[in-house]
């Protein structure tokens, strides 16, 4: 069995809110997020701030690709059907 380090450091931001509501707006890049979050989590339990921050980063860079597409999605589809 093998003993845990804990820091007394912040625990990395995991953007479960974030990725949770972006699944919402694109699906693919929101469920990427929302692993991405879930593996900051648990890379925060086991004291290991370099993946975390390397999983923190990549679930935010996922979760705003996500809103931004969906966001883009929602614009183009309701401009295409005002003009017809």
């Amino acid at each position: 069995m093998t003993s845990r380090q804990f820091s007394r450091d912040p625990p990395v931001e995991d953007f479960l809110p974030l990725s949770i509501v972006s699944i919402f707006c694109c699906f693919p890049f929101g469920i990427i997020a929302l692993v991405f979050s879930i593996k900051t989590r648990d890379a925060n339990n086991y004291g290991d701030r370099v993946r975390a921050e390397k999983n923190s980063n990549m679930a935010l860079a996922m979760g705003v690709t996500s809103i931004i597409l969906g966001l883009l999605f929602i614009f183009f589809t309701s401009s295409f059907n005002f003009i017809r």
